[in-house]
């Protein structure tokens, strides 16, 4: 999700608005241009109340929901903006289906699928990496862990930790 972050800054989104249950990622979020960080478990409210409260009960205009919980779904379109917000779902998670609320989107709301943030390989990656090379994305801060391809198992477990945000793997 910090790579959706990183576009956002780019295009000059003022408010990215972060949301996740473990308040470790607190701080590393605002490192990566999070300017507000919602974490719903210290509020006994849902998280569309709780982006509706950061943005003047207007929503945002996008948000990208990269949990892949099927509830989270219909929080993601709840907290976008009447008549105009964009949710993108990333990736896909191990539910195959889950249930729609479909109001909403009645009311102008737009949901997308994502799978590799749509990136186009033939036109869209030469300027990508282009921006990598340049350091217009700076890729270090998004590496947290760096393991060799012997120690796989341990990256995977890596995964798993709450301040991994991504590995570098590399052969001896």
């Amino acid at each position: 999700m910090m790579q959706a972050v990183k576009g956002a800054q780019m295009l000059g989104a003022s408010k990215i608005i972060g949301i996740d249950i473990n308040e470790k990622k607190h701080d590393n979020a605002k490192v990566f241009g999070i300017t507000e960080f919602i974490n719903p478990k210290v509020s006994g409210k849902s998280v569309s109340e709780l982006i509706k409260e950061v943005t003047g009960e207007l929503g945002v205009e996008y948000c990208f929901e990269g949990a892949d919980v099927p509830a989270l779904l219909n929080e993601a379109i709840e907290g976008s903006k009447v008549g105009t917000g964009t949710v993108v779902f990333i990736g896909a998670g191990v539910e195959k289906s889950g249930e729609l609320n479909y109001i909403p989107l009645l009311c102008g709301r737009t949901v997308k699928g994502s799978i590799y943030g749509g990136v186009r390989t033939h036109t869209d990656l030469p300027s990508i990496v282009d921006k990598c090379v340049n350091k217009e994305i700076d890729l270090d801060q998004l590496i947290t862990h760096e393991i060799s391809l012997a120690e796989i198992n341990k990256g995977f477990q890596c995964m798993k930790e709450p301040n991994c945000i991504k590995k570098s793997m590399y052969t001896p």
